[in-house]
């Protein structure tokens, strides 16, 4: 029987050697304790407007879904869009009454530049004779090198006249629906006494969206 062979253990490092050891590490974790507290919260709330951006732009409703409803001065119904207002809240927007979102989807202008775009209505500020105030609001798509937080890139109110001009008792707007062949267009239907409209609206490449009702 062989005799057991003792094992050669290495030695200790040198008491400065295991001190400097240590030191690195507590430098490293303090490195790592500041970038956290530094960028940790804007890059958590980078990554939680990405996440919100996605639903957005992604979002869609039946055609046949009722986002606003009013019977004479009596709302019945506004829709609440969770994705919307938790993507919104990612930055400071002002200026934004909605009673209702009638679209929320990714569009294309003709020049092929991608933006975020809502369409809103609102009954507080009717415009003149008509009826509904629509707002239009497009963000810049979200970048790493560019923002981290989302960038409202135009806005405007589109010229939109309810017809015909008579005494309004009861309405709804109902969800916007995208053009799969031609992403920088897509409809919306409304009904006014139980008669139903429908809208065009096309994006241009200077921001503005223009929108035509159908006879």
């Amino acid at each position: 029987m062989e005799a057991i062979k003792p094992l050669n253990y290495a030695p200790h490092p040198p008491a400065a050697q295991r001190i400097w050891r240590f030191v690195y590490r507590l430098i490293l974790f303090a490195a790592i304790v500041l970038a956290t507290i530094q960028w940790g919260s804007g890059l958590w709330r980078h990554a939680e407007s990405l996440y919100w951006e996605r639903k957005c732009l992604v979002y869609t409703l039946p055609p046949s879904h009722v986002v606003f409803e009013m019977n004479r001065s009596n709302i019945v119904h506004s829709e609440v869009c969770i994705p919307q207002n938790r993507f919104m809240g990612m930055g400071k927007f002002s200026g934004t009454i909605s009673d209702g979102t009638i679209f929320l989807h990714e569009m294309r202008r003709p020049n092929g530049r991608r933006y975020l775009v809502s369409v809103i209505c609102s009954t507080r500020f009717p415009n003149g004779v008509e009826r509904f105030r629509l707002q239009c609001l497009q963000w810049s798509l979200s970048r790493w090198n560019i923002s981290l937080w989302p960038q409202l890139a135009d806005w405007n109110e589109p010229s939109f006249m309810t017809a015909p001009i008579t005494p309004l008792s009861h309405c709804k707007f109902f969800a916007g629906q995208p053009d799969a062949n031609n992403p920088s267009h897509f409809t919306f239907d409304y009904d006014l006494d139980g008669t139903r409209y429908t809208c065009d609206a096309w994006l241009n490449n200077d921001g503005q969206l223009i929108v035509s009702q159908r006879p």
